[in-house]
């Protein structure tokens, strides 16, 4: 989370997705959290490495699409 903070939930409701600070942002998270992954897996050797990628990658789209969500809700209509 405060990883996502600092690259995706740092950006302004104003910054629409797909924009190239959307993008740039997403790359960041995606570079950032790379060491975070490699660490759940190999502490969570007894759970199936597909598992904790299957449920950390859900995670991150949860957190992803909040902030693409409630940007879309202050765009001006």
């Amino acid at each position: 989370m405060p990883k996502f903070n600092a690259t995706l939930g740092a950006l302004s409701d104003s910054v629409q997705p797909g924009t190239t600070a959307w993008t740039e942002a997403g790359w960041a998270l995606e570079a950032s959290l790379e060491n975070t992954l490699k660490d759940l897996i190999l502490s969570h050797s007894d759970i199936p490495m597909e598992q904790v990628v299957k449920e950390y990658t859900s995670y991150l789209q949860t957190l992803i699409t909040q902030k693409y969500n409630k940007a879309m809700k202050r765009q001006p209509k």
